[in-house]
């Protein structure tokens, strides 16, 4: 989560649906944000998008990029829950 990699804010997140410009949004393409990444003077809403981006780097430089971290993220937690994941 993007909270947690730059700014830890122990908030619950909120849940951002991903679709660049007036793309149409899916229940598939959602990224978990707290308040300040998400609504807040350094979020998706409160700068824009391009703003966004360009402070926060995500992979592909796109909103998608959020989703890229969440399966990232997802991956390591399972890696540590689950002990036949983390055999190679």
């Amino acid at each position: 989560m993007l909270c947690k990699r730059f700014e830890p804010s122990g908030q619950r997140p909120s849940l951002h649906h991903i679709a660049e410009g007036s793309g149409i949004r899916s229940v598939f393409a959602m990224a978990p944000l707290c308040y300040l990444h998400h609504q807040g003077a350094l979020g998706l809403h409160g700068m824009g998008s391009d703003a966004f981006i360009r402070m926060f780097r995500p992979p592909g430089d796109s909103e998608y990029g959020l989703l890229v971290w969440l399966l990232e993220d997802l991956a390591e937690f399972l890696r540590h829950k689950v002990p036949f994941l983390g055999r190679k």
